[in-house]
C-alpha cells in the first residue's frame, strides 16, 4: 500500500481482547487485531500483558501507533488489516 493511500490517525483506544480501535483523519475508524503480531514479532509479546498494551498513543505525527520506542505499528498497517467499525 502506498504512504499516500493511508490517512493519517486521529486517536487510538485499547479495547477488550489485545484489539484497537483506531480513528482515522477521514473519519473511519477501525478495529485492530493486535494478537496475529505477538505470534509474528517478539517485541510485540510484551504487549500480552494488559498495562503494556494501554500504554498505546497516536504518534507524534498521525502517521503511526506506538507503545514504546520498541513498538511501533504504521498507520498504513492499522488501515491495511483494521476491519471497519461503526
Amino acid at each position: 500500500m502506498n504512504v499516500k493511500d493511508c490517512p493519517e490517525i486521529l486517536e487510538v483506544t485499547p479495547l477488550d481482547n489485545l484489539n484497537l480501535l483506531v480513528g482515522f483523519k477521514n473519519g473511519i475508524r477501525k478495529r485492530l487485531d493486535i494478537n496475529p503480531y505477538l505470534e509474528k514479532f517478539s517485541a510485540f509479546q510484551k504487549l500480552a500483558d494488559r498495562r503494556a498494551f494501554e500504554n498505546v498513543k497516536v504518534d507524534s505525527s498521525g502517521w503511526g501507533i506506538v507503545w514504546n520506542e520498541e513498538i511501533d505499528l504504521s498507520a498504513c498497517d492499522a488501515w491495511e488489516f483494521g476491519m471497519k467499525s461503526e
